[in-house]
Order: structure tokens, then C-alpha cells, then sequence
């Protein structure tokens, strides 16, 4: 161990600005093949011929990752098949009235799919509520899901999430409706739709 850590000492101090490392100088670890190591590459475990080895450096976004217990690990990108992501997204902020039906997404298969939700209240009025409307289709009926908020008291919130399953090229969109607004009151709606296969 005391070699070692000699070893990494006097190889930081003689090669801070160096490209290449030569394997030469691992020669007290037992490795005495006449390759170089890259520059920002990892050393790894190599075997019993070869107790060191080298991985080159992989691309930006890479990770590195293991290829089993009998090989070195190699960069490679990250492969996000099973993960959920984000299929659409909607933003209407300080809204005055309310809005339309407006399309979020359409599906390309059937699939479940988890909706979040939210209105706020970002100019209290005097009166007046405001209810974000989520709708979809499951292949077989039309479906709604409904938060309400009221519209005079300034931060008042509604958030819901949804789990839902919808059909094969079926649209999931939602609206506002408005209803008593008096005194100026403005909200914002947030929405997230996130797949999940």
C-alpha cells in the first residue's frame, strides 16, 4: 500500500500537465504492456496479466457502465427505455377568463398516462371561482376530471394528479371555465402530462 500511494504521489507530480501516461510507469502494480493511457480515461481492475487497464474517456452525456463481472466497464449512453417522461406540457398564466378546449396531447397508443393539475389564484377578486377541466377519452367513453378554485384570495390553490388510461389516437385536452368573476380576478393553470407506457 505504502508503494502505492508513493506511486500516485510521484505520478501527480510528474505528469499535472501531461496527455498521455505511459504504462510503463505502473510497472510496480505489475502491468507491463507498452499502451498509453488517455487523458481523462478510468483505470480499472484489469486481471491477472494485466492488473491495470485503461478505459478511454466516452462522449458528453455518457455514463459509465458495467458489461458484467468478466469485462471492463465502457462509457455508453443511457438507455431511458422503461422511464417515464414528459409528453406534454401546458402554461396559461394570469388568465382573465376563461379558456376554450385546447389540446394537450394525442395518444399514438393506447396507454396510462398521469395528468398534475394545478389553478391558482394570482389576483384576488371579489368574487367568482374558476374550475380547470381535464378530458380524455379511455377507448371506450368520454371521461372528465374537474379542480376548482376560488378566485378571492390571493395564492388560493388547486392542485390534483390523475391516473388515467386513455385509447389508441385519442386526444387529451383540457379548459376553464370561469363563473361569477367580479372584481378583476386573474389566475394561472399549470399542467403536466407524463407517460407512462
Amino acid at each position: 500500500m505504502k508503494k502505492f500511494i508513493a506511486f500516485i504521489l510521484a505520478f501527480a507530480v510528474a505528469n499535472v500537465n501531461a496527455q498521455t501516461f505511459p504504462v510503463q510507469n505502473l510497472n510496480i502494480l505489475g502491468n507491463t504492456t507498452s499502451s498509453a493511457f488517455t487523458q481523462y480515461g478510468v483505470m480499472v481492475g484489469g486481471g491477472a496479466s494485466n492488473p491495470v487497464a485503461g478505459i478511454s474517456p466516452g462522449t458528453s452525456g455518457q455514463v459509465l457502465t458495467s458489461n458484467g463481472p468478466t469485462a471492463n466497464p465502457s462509457f455508453q449512453t443511457l438507455s431511458l427505455a422503461g422511464f417515464v417522461s414528459i409528453a406534454a406540457t401546458a402554461n396559461a398564466v394570469s388568465q382573465s377568463s376563461g379558456i376554450g378546449g385546447t389540446l394537450l396531447f394525442t395518444t399514438t397508443s393506447a396507454g396510462m398516462y398521469v395528468v398534475y393539475a394545478d389553478i391558482m389564484c394570482v389576483q384576488a377578486g371579489t368574487a367568482g371561482t374558476a374550475s380547470l377541466n381535464i378530458f380524455w377519452n379511455n377507448g371506450s367513453a368520454a371521461q372528465q376530471a374537474t379542480t376548482t378554485v376560488t378566485l378571492t384570495t390571493l395564492g388560493n390553490e388547486s392542485s390534483a394528479g390523475y391516473v388515467i388510461l386513455s385509447g389508441n389516437a385519442q386526444n387529451i385536452s383540457y379548459s376553464v371555465n370561469v363563473n361569477g368573476a367580479s372584481g378583476s380576478p386573474l389566475y394561472s393553470v399549470r399542467i403536466r402530462l407524463i407517460s407512462l407506457g
